[in-house]
């Protein structure tokens, strides 16, 4: 989570894809420019969205 966070910081034009880590089949995927809501507790895959 750390880690994570870190990076965003330092990337704050970025936009991230959240995703759970479990399969859920496309549910629970969004997309985020902040990450204060995820909670470190959360079980997310974070990947940065890459635009064309």
């Amino acid at each position: 989570y750390g880690d994570v966070v870190a990076y965003a910081r330092t990337r704050r034009s970025k936009t991230f894809i959240m995703k759970p880590d479990t399969g859920c089949q496309g549910r629970g995927i969004y997309l985020t420019k902040s990450l204060k809501d995820v909670k470190p507790y959360d079980r997310m895959i974070c990947q940065v969205y890459l635009a064309k």
